[in-house]
């Protein structure tokens, strides 16, 4: 059962490591640059932080329940 934990705290990790990038990486944008999409037709950076917004309370609950179950 120790590996299934590991691997579920190294996605921990990598998803705390994600969150960290992406805030260095967005620092000093204006509005208006986040809200425009950098590839026509895609979304923006705005949109896609709002979305891993959304799957991070989707998912977040079940990730805890995969970290406590035996």
């Amino acid at each position: 059962m120790g590996d299934k934990h590991a691997v579920h705290m190294e996605l921990v990790a990598r998803l705390r490591k994600q969150a960290g990038d992406v805030k260095r990486l967005t620092a000093g944008l204006s509005e208006s640059q986040l809200a425009t999409p950098t590839v026509p037709g895609k979304w923006s950076l705005k949109e896609l932080v709002c979305h891993f917004r959304r799957m991070e309370e989707i998912f977040g609950e079940r990730f805890d329940r995969l970290l406590t179950q035996d």
